[in-house]
């Protein structure tokens, strides 16, 4: 809206969210150490290689970038209602809860899984208290908030099938000690690394080192500590995609936490260099991760993300455009579909005409007027009784229109495209939309 160009309001998002987690990562390093250590933290979450380079950059995989931002923040608001249970933390709560479930639901049931490992240790510590139900409450509220969403992709789940990825990632683990290596400007599908970096990993031992020193002052490092380990020992083993991802997510945070650690040395310096470490420390983090906030220009432009664009990248090969190459697309058309050329041809002439051609005669006739995400006008000239194909996948929630009349929507069993049953002659016309369901409604309502 703001700068007229996708290309650079997708960029300014990107730039956003990397703000976001480093804030976010900053607030909840700040509660369990210092300010040096939390700042520390948060230039090094954003600026290693897992997330600056291979989730922003190569994957560019905005919903599990978002997914980094939110995992401090879902943390940090954990705390705060641990600490005082206001009525504004608990919103905070199932706000960054419904958010969560929204962005990517495998990490959010990741991040259940860490907040019953917090309140099973707060309950063995006899810390938790009444706070226990506030929280499952704020929770509770999240996914309640959220419901619009999963309900019906739950209750709907069966009328899709899942294709797998079009191109597997062959570097689905963490490369401990693998070194960054710049990104090749020439490649056109350049390959994810995996590798937090040399200059990391040495932070990240001098921090192990100070969580082993300082576990009785700060528990947290305690907890950070074992959770590193965990996650090298776990990525010795094969993964799914979803355990990947959150692996990938949940090593970046844990070796920022770590890392930030060591600035808690500085209070045993006399107090004329106490300033010193914490700008020598940024200065080693930008300079040994480069190729994270210097990448190459890839010269990406309008033309290159159009439609026409997407439609040639997929029937070359490369994958879905606009997904991750690791994910894994829902479809309801049938897998041995061929392409149909009139609509290959309406993309490079952008009149999108989902009506097929060959099914007009002199008796049925239809000139496209819009053609949207969501809905298709036409106007339609049917002297007799006919069925219309559709080049749009079946599924609920599809209605139309002719003639401001409603007609059938059904889905063809072999091809899972939709069709339109006209009963009678009709000449106006012809609206075909994605509207809601009862189902949908009641999420909504819920909601």
């Amino acid at each position: 809206i703001w700068t007229g160009d996708p290309v650079s309001a997708t960029r300014g998002v990107y730039a956003l969210v990397l703000g976001a987690a480093a804030s976010l990562m900053y607030l909840f390093m700040r509660r369990i150490l210092d300010a040096h250590s939390a700042l520390l933290a948060a230039a090094l979450y954003v600026f290693n290689p897992m997330i600056g380079l291979d989730i922003a950059i190569i994957q560019g995989d905005l919903h599990l970038l978002i997914g980094v931002a939110l995992l401090p923040a879902w943390l940090w608001c954990l705390a705060r209602v641990d600490q005082t249970s206001k009525p504004l933390n608990i919103m905070q709560l199932s706000l960054v809860s419904a958010i969560l479930v929204l962005t990517d639901t495998s990490l959010a049931i990741a991040v259940g899984a860490i907040s019953l490992g917090y309140i099973a240790w707060r309950l063995a510590k006899k810390q938790l208290g009444n706070n226990l139900w506030i929280i499952l409450a704020g929770i509770l509220g999240g996914i309640t908030l959220s419901s619009f969403f999963w309900l019906p992709a739950i209750a709907e789940s069966h009328f899709v099938r899942w294709l797998p990825p079009m191109n597997g990632n062959p570097l689905d683990t963490i490369n401990w000690l693998a070194p960054i290596r710049a990104v090749d400007p020439l490649l056109a599908n350049p390959s994810p690394q995996f590798a937090p970096g040399w200059t990391h990993l040495s932070l990240v031992i001098a921090g192990l080192f100070t969580a082993i020193i300082k576990q009785s002052q700060h528990p947290a490092l305690r907890i950070l500590a074992t959770g590193l380990v965990i996650a090298l020992l776990v990525s010795a083993f094969p993964l799914s995609p979803n355990l990947q991802k959150f692996l990938l997510v949940a090593s970046a945070f844990l070796l920022a936490g770590i890392g930030g650690s060591i600035l808690l040395w500085r209070n045993h310096f006399p107090a004329l260099w106490r300033r010193l470490p914490l700008p020598t420390l940024l200065i080693i983090v930008w300079v040994g991760c480069i190729p994270v906030w210097l990448p190459p220009d890839l010269s990406i432009s309008e033309q290159s993300i159009n439609d026409l664009a997407q439609v040639t990248y997929e029937v070359q090969g490369f994958g879905v455009a606009g997904l991750p190459r690791d994910q894994a697309v829902p479809v309801t058309i049938a897998s041995d579909l061929p392409l149909n050329p009139g609509l290959l041809e309406g993309y490079q002439v952008n009149a999108v005409n989902k009506l097929v051609t060959s099914q007009f005669t002199a008796d049925v006739q239809a000139a496209l007027l819009d053609h949207n995400t969501h809905s298709d006008h036409f106007q339609l000239r049917a002297s007799n009784p006919t069925t219309l194909s559709v080049l749009t996948a079946c599924f609920p929630g599809w209605e139309a229109w002719a003639d401001n009349d409603s007609i059938p929507v059904t889905c063809n069993p072999a091809t899972g495209l939709i069709e339109l049953n006209i009963g009678e002659a009709v000449s106006g016309e012809l609206i075909i939309q994605l509207g809601t369901t009862p189902l949908r409604t009641l999420a909504w309502t819920i909601s």
